[in-house]
């Protein structure tokens, strides 16, 4: 058995463990199968560690700004293998800290600002959701 045969043999064995990790990668409609290693240095402009929701935003907000930017994103498993992938599919303007606290800590318009921030997320969400420059990231 060749070295080859062994890594494609093991990627299917992945790919299959990881459609049972959670409902979002059962349904992705991908193979799931990972990605290549890099064996080697690259040249890009910004490497994203991570491709859940934070690196996959970074890097989808990066091509936006610039689309001649070369971006990389590097993950140990697969994209949405993480948090990302067992999200339960809700997005929500909620933040962790009540707007009293807020309003004591940075004043009226600095929580009006992270209200209207945290709602207009939301919005932005739902907007990229229904394909709104879906095919920047491939």
């Amino acid at each position: 058995m060749t070295r080859r045969h062994d890594i494609a043999a093991s990627d299917r064995a992945a790919a299959a463990g990881y459609a049972k990790h959670s409902f979002w990668l059962e349904t992705a409609g991908d193979d799931l199968t990972p990605r290549p290693r890099l064996d080697g240095g690259i040249t890009i402009d910004v490497a994203i560690l991570g491709a859940g929701y934070s690196g996959l935003w970074t890097a989808y907000y990066l091509l936006r700004r610039d689309p001649s930017s070369t971006i990389a994103i590097v993950e140990r498993e697969i994209a949405g293998y993480g948090a990302s992938g067992r999200n339960g599919g809700w997005c929500s303007a909620g933040f962790p800290v009540s707007l009293p606290v807020l309003r004591a800590t940075y004043g009226d318009d600095g929580a009006r600002a992270v209200t209207l921030a945290m709602n207009e997320t939301v919005d932005e969400v739902g907007a990229i959701g229904r394909g709104k420059g879906s095919t920047l990231i491939s």
